[in-house]
């Protein structure tokens, strides 16, 4: 996260700019200039759940409490965190939504492709399921081709198999690249004894030029955020955005010292929902000033609250 300077506490939390109302927000994301958010209602256990946009919020951020959100659709069972594809990879802006989770009535995940450049936006388009044939793949794949090739985008079936994943029962872990199947993937284990694994993100944590592993883990009692990194030396490390999920809090972890070795933390509250869950928090530079921006998710209050480290 880019705030003006690290000197101590009181540049730790950034100024909050306001909030609005969206019920049983689990997660928020930004690709380009739109923040998407997606719902998903437990206690509706055969009924999809919503998915939303808003357009160039960092035009609006003096005006958080008025924002409104566009509908999506209502296509996806327990969306969860989206992820942004690049007009470089498939021709077009896009987004793919993934979906599905261990809640009874909404374990039938999808992963739901929206092409984002025009409103409303081209799709969904599911192009895996767990319990879809090859031949259902297929005839999904070849009818996103189509969609690319209306618009003389050049993505033919030869360029999306190399995306392609393969999601029946029998060949969950198969991967279809350049029309070669990759029936074994290698696995390694970093940790197993830190209990359920949440969010991860691999990034450079500490400035060092390499790529580290964050992730966040709840072990039956206490919830901790973990990195693994090949120690160096480096300056200026960043904050640690951090969603505490059913304790209905979000925090701010800022690093006391700028030592590579110094692993200590000190914990910010940043928002107290108070209600029992959160939901998922992004920092980003809505507004292109230099200064990132907080949105954070309040689940269980119906809220969405919208922070900057941009001085006031």
């Amino acid at each position: 996260m880019q705030r003006a300077r690290i000197v101590g506490q009181n540049d730790v939390l950034p100024t909050k700019l306001g909030q609005f109302a969206l019920g049983e927000v689990g997660f928020v994301h930004v690709c380009e200039d739109k923040l998407y958010l997606s719902n998903f209602n437990p206690l509706a256990l055969l009924q999809a759940d919503y998915i939303y946009y808003i357009s160039s919020p960092g035009s609006q951020l003096s005006s958080v409490n008025s924002w409104e959100v566009e509908k999506i659709d209502q296509n996806n069972y327990w969306p969860n965190d989206l992820t942004c594809t690049s007009s470089s990879i498939i021709g077009r802006e896009a987004i793919i939504w993934p979906s599905g989770f261990l809640v009874p009535g909404k374990t039938h995940g999808k992963l739901n492709v929206y092409f984002t450049d025009k409103e409303p936006f081209d799709g969904p388009y599911n192009i895996a399921s767990e319990d879809e044939s090859e031949e259902d793949l297929e005839r999904k794949l070849t009818k996103w081709a189509g969609a690319m090739e209306r618009y003389g985008l050049g993505m033919n079936m030869e360029k999306i198999k190399m995306m392609k994943v393969a999601g029946n029962t029998n060949s969950a872990n198969k991967v279809t690249i350049n029309g070669k199947k990759l029936e074994k993937i290698k696995t390694v284990v970093i940790d197993d004894s830190i209990g359920e694994s949440w969010g991860i993100e691999v990034t450079d944590i500490n400035n060092d030029q390499n790529l580290e592993i964050v992730i966040s883990s709840y072990d039956g009692s206490v919830g901790s955020v973990y990195a693994y990194e090949i120690p160096s030396d480096f300056r200026g490390k960043p904050y640690i955005l951090v969603a505490g999920d059913d304790n209905g809090k979000h925090y701010i972890l800022s690093p006391t010292s700028n030592d590579a070795d110094d692993w200590s933390y000190e914990n910010n509250l940043l928002q107290d929902t108070s209600a029992a869950t959160t939901g998922s928090a992004i920092a980003k530079d809505l507004d292109g000033d230099g200064y990132s921006e907080i949105v954070a998710a309040g689940y269980s209050a119906g809220q969405v609250y919208v922070f900057s480290y941009t001085p006031q």
